[in-house]
């Protein structure tokens, strides 16, 4: 014999079935998921909704119900699609090396990327995103209008982009595509800059001012024995002849030639090297940029103390820095000693000189080592791009930069940062760094 209380309680949620049919349609996408929403709400409170429950409150109840199996069926949903997306996207391992091979792609043929460019769009680059000027600043230096100035940035760093792309293979550009940042050129073009070019030499500096405060310069006048006659002046008459001219000594007058000579290619130097470096090239702030540095000094770098040992190596850097290092071993790469480097006024770091025996000759590996609280103390005088702070956040990830001549390698090791300067492989390199236990 059926319930018959059962069937009165159906024909009662029944009741509100185009209620809330109404909502299930404003909270799905279209009716056939609304009529689902709807059947499983109703199925659930069959079983679910007590038998006292009065029947003012059936109404409120069913669209609680509802409700609570939509949200459960989003978050399902949600769980579905992140879970597929997990399972088509590349671990974070192989993303970080992408992004490495994109930047490392990107700075290697940057500089013959720059010589195929016209001269002015070079000279915006150089201006903006290598000495870092405003728009307004680089058009008052070009003599234009600051609009103009801007929409010439914009079209070379878009010709920087293009002729990057055209110039790598297919698969090399899809890394470019896909990997690369918007914001890659500024930072890359700077130390593609500083690692090519050389900075003033001083002996510059000392002529500039010598011509400036001491100019040579030959008296107004000459005497009157050494000044010929006008071109139109009488001839000599024989009744009163011409003094002798006195004929200077040979010596003295090359001297003077030799003078006019060093001051006429003197000033050609200088104004040479104003108009192509301008003055905010020869004036140009101290350098903050730690991998710079690091690059510029290495090769001056000379050892403090010559050892093989990186125990006695690291007992020295205490001894003299109060600093407290453990050193990484690089295969292949023989410790030669330690040198300590002034990278910046008032800021000593360590350097230690390796011998990399792996390539077909020797060359030198100079590892710097600086800390987060160097760049926290010095925040004025010592740097580390934000980007690859965040690159080197857990230890054994790594930061390569391929400047051509020069190769980088920054890693961190507790609250240490390593800075590896070789000529060598950085890639290589960083498959032979073996981290202390």
């Amino acid at each position: 014999m059926p319930d018959t209380s059962l069937t009165k309680r159906q024909e009662s949620l029944l009741s509100h079935l185009e209620s809330v049919y109404l909502l299930a349609q404003t909270v799905s996408s279209d009716a056939q998921t609304a009529a689902r929403l709807v059947e499983a709400a109703y199925t659930q409170a069959f079983v679910t909704l007590p038998l006292s429950n009065p029947a003012r409150n059936e109404k409120r109840w069913l669209f609680r119900l509802l409700l609570q199996i939509r949200h459960e069926q989003a978050e399902f949903e949600r769980h579905t699609a992140e879970e597929e997306a997990r399972a088509q996207a590349p671990p974070a391992a192989l993303t970080d090396l992408r992004r490495r091979l994109a930047r490392q792609i990107a700075s290697r043929a940057l500089p013959t990327t720059l010589t195929t460019l016209p001269d002015d769009q070079r000279l915006i680059l150089l201006l903006c995103d290598a000495e870092g000027l405003s728009c307004d600043d680089a058009a008052f230096v070009l003599a234009v209008e600051a609009e103009t100035a801007c929409e010439s940035l914009e079209q070379a760093r878009a010709a920087v982009n293009d002729t990057l792309r055209a110039g790598v293979s297919e698969q090399e550009r899809r890394l470019l595509v896909e990997n690369l940042p918007d914001d890659w050129l500024r930072p890359t073009l700077r130390r593609t800059v500083e690692a090519e070019f050389d900075l003033p030499p001083s002996t510059l500096r000392h002529a500039i001012v010598a011509s400036t405060l001491h100019p040579t310069a030959e008296p107004a006048s000459e005497p009157a024995s050494e000044t010929p006659p006008p071109l139109d002046a009488p001839a000599a008459t024989e009744d009163k002849p011409s003094r002798p001219q006195a004929t200077p000594p040979k010596r003295t007058k090359s001297r003077r030639l030799s003078r006019v000579a060093f001051m006429v290619l003197l000033f050609v130097a200088v104004a040479a090297v104003s108009y192509l470096a301008s003055d905010s090239f020869v004036n140009r702030p101290p350098e903050t940029n730690l991998i710079t540095l690091s690059v510029k000094q290495a090769d001056a770098v000379q050892p403090s103390l010559e050892t093989d040992s990186p125990e006695e190596a690291e007992a020295y850097v205490q001894d003299q820095l109060q600093w407290r290092l453990t050193l990484p071993s690089i295969d292949q790469a023989a410790l030669s000693g330690v040198g300590l480097r002034e990278v910046a006024p008032a800021i000593t770091v360590p350097v230690f000189l390796y011998q990399d025996a792996a390539g077909e000759t020797a060359e030198r590996i100079a590892l710097y080592v600086f800390s987060y609280t160097l760049l926290d103390q010095h925040d004025d005088r010592l740097k580390l791009e934000p980007e690859i702070q965040q690159q080197i956040t857990d230890t054994g990830r790594f930061d390569l930069h391929d400047l051509g001549k020069r190769n980088v390698l920054v890693w961190r090791h507790r609250d240490d940062i390593f800075v590896a300067v070789t000529p060598g492989d950085p890639e290589a390199l960083r498959q032979r760094i073996v981290f202390p236990s």
